[in-house]
């Protein structure tokens, strides 16, 4: 089952339910926003208190589940969607 607060982003991101197969956690939601922010692996490792290959990992879960071939994309992508849909993964919790 597909998390509900990310399909409004899939569905601007133009993704079919088929294309994902596991939706976005909560950890990979704030790796993309600091992402977007230009942030290294170690600066959001620093900022989330996990290792950087940990956040190396989240990062190829991400590229994967948007279907991007590097971090630009994914970032563009991502700054596509509007910000009440970028900030429901957080308000979420």
């Amino acid at each position: 089952m597909l998390d509900p607060l990310f399909r409004p982003v899939r569905a601007i991101l133009g993704f079919g339910e088929q294309e994902i197969e596991r939706p976005m956690v909560g950890a990979e939601h704030e790796i993309l926003d600091a992402m977007c922010k230009g942030k290294t692996n170690a600066e959001i490792g620093l900022a989330l208190n996990i290792s950087p290959f940990t956040v190396k990992n989240h990062v190829r879960r991400i590229l994967k589940k948007l279907g991007c071939g590097n971090r630009a994309h994914a970032a563009a992508k991502y700054s596509q969607a509007p910000q009440e849909v970028r900030k429901a993964p957080q308000e979420a919790r």
